[in-house]
């Protein structure tokens, strides 16, 4: 009889549990965590694919300018626009091209290498084949520009002010460096390239 009246007691117990409105507000708050997670988790994704797509711009641009510094240092002449750059140059043992072509099977004495843009590229024309040669510029007019540097007057160096768009250009032999400009979502990078030779027969002849 006793061991029967404490299972009738334990019987008559309530249930404990949550209500619903606990369960409600326990599931708003869950809901919030996650939510806050993956923002977190969007957010740095987001920031390390900028990161990377600035890390590859200016690799680009290293690689650019240091593309088209070699040409101009390794040639004789420059011409062209404020958006186009032609490098003539005497092919060589150790010259090569904006395409890194050094061999030249063809027997013509000089070559001419050929910048400017496409879309969001640069490319460059050897002569016999036009190549992008750095992608991730911005899609606008002036993403590639240039001007050019002559020497003044009164001496051989050439300033700021002695850079000036093709149209102010009469001679292109007098032009002894050019200032290229190049627009990337990382920013705009400028660089000058002087052509080596010209400013050496210069000095030997002075």
């Amino acid at each position: 009889m006793k061991s029967s009246a404490k299972v009738r007691g334990w019987s008559r117990r309530p249930i404990s549990g949550f209500t619903l409105t606990e369960l409600l507000v326990a599931m708003t708050l869950s809901l919030f965590i996650i939510g806050g997670a993956l923002s977190v988790f969007v957010s740095s994704q987001e920031t390390y694919r900028t990161k990377a797509d600035l890390e590859t711009s200016q690799e680009a641009i290293r690689f650019a300018a240091y593309t088209i510094s070699r040409a101009v240092r390794s040639g004789t002449s420059v011409s062209g626009d404020n958006s186009t750059l032609v490098v003539t140059f005497e092919r060589g043992d150790g010259v090569q091209d904006c395409l890194g072509e050094g061999k030249d099977d063809n027997p013509r004495v000089s070559r001419s290498n050929t910048f400017f843009r496409f879309g969001n590229t640069l490319r460059c024309n050897n002569g016999d084949r036009t190549e992008a040669i750095v992608t991730g510029l911005l899609d606008t007019q002036d993403a590639f520009s240039v001007l050019y540097g002559r020497s003044n007057d009164s001496s051989d160096w050439i300033s700021d002010e002695d850079y000036v768009e093709s149209s102010e250009i009469n001679d292109f032999s007098a032009v002894r460096s050019v200032k290229v400009t190049l627009l990337t979502p990382a920013g705009t990078v400028s660089f000058v390239a002087t052509l080596r030779n010209r400013v050496m027969l210069d000095l030997g002849g002075a």
